[in-house]
């Protein structure tokens, strides 16, 4: 991991601790509730309610679900989460002005920031517009290439939008940079002969995250 230091990768070892026994619980009582049954079809109706046992495949599709369509949005500095159906069909783009913003009775517009031409596409930021490369990857599932919140993470202690960064130096990113042990070239090649999609996104991080540092080396550099 780029720039952590012990104290910052002991938080997160804590909070992954914390995460694997909540998981560990629900899935715990997942599997009572299925023994607590007993034996017999899952979907035999009995008093004209159906006994099916929700599988932990079920649970987890019910969770991303929940997590693909719930968004935090802010006003006046206080964040509300709000459940959008469909709203992942809305791409991301990192660069549009469009926002969402809740109406009184609940409901959520998305406002255009400009004039949108007709057939343009209608995207939002993801990630309240503070997420850099390792979030998107990590909630979205795709990586978000050319992320500007990455690079200010980078380099800067605290970036302007609240964002808590590494604030690396000419050397740390250098060193950064250093510690890939893959070329350019290597890359491409790899990523041409990847054998999944899950590993051509790995490495298609991997090169955007190379970038992103040499982005950020650049900026030292003038400074």
């Amino acid at each position: 991991m780029i720039g952590e230091t012990e104290e910052k990768l002991q938080r997160l070892r804590t909070t992954l601790e914390g995460l694997n026994k909540n998981v560990g619980q629900a899935r715990g009582a997942i599997d009572d509730s299925a023994g607590a049954a007993g034996p017999g079809p899952m979907d035999a109706p009995q008093d004209g309610h159906s006994s099916q046992i929700m599988s932990w495949e079920d649970f987890m599709w019910g969770v991303y679900q929940v997590e693909s369509r719930v968004f935090t949005i802010f006003e006046d500095g206080v964040g509300k989460k709000f459940a959008c159906p469909m709203i992942d069909m809305v791409n991301h783009d990192g660069k549009s002005t469009n926002v969402l913003k809740p109406t009184r009775d609940g409901w959520v517009q998305i406002i255009a920031g400009k004039r949108l031409r007709p057939g343009q596409e209608l995207c939002i930021v993801y990630a309240d517009g503070t997420g850099n490369m390792d979030k998107i990857l990590m909630e979205y599932g795709f990586v978000d290439e050319g992320n500007q919140n990455d690079v200010a993470q980078l380099i800067t202690k605290t970036t302007l939008s609240g964002q808590t960064g590494l604030g690396l130096d000419l050397a740390g990113v250098r060193a950064a940079l250093d510690g890939f042990s893959t070329t350019d070239d290597e890359d491409l090649a790899q990523l041409r002969g990847a054998s999944s999609r899950f590993a051509q996104t790995a490495i298609r991080f991997r090169m955007a995250k190379k970038k992103s540092l040499r982005q950020a080396l650049r900026q030292l550099e003038r400074a």
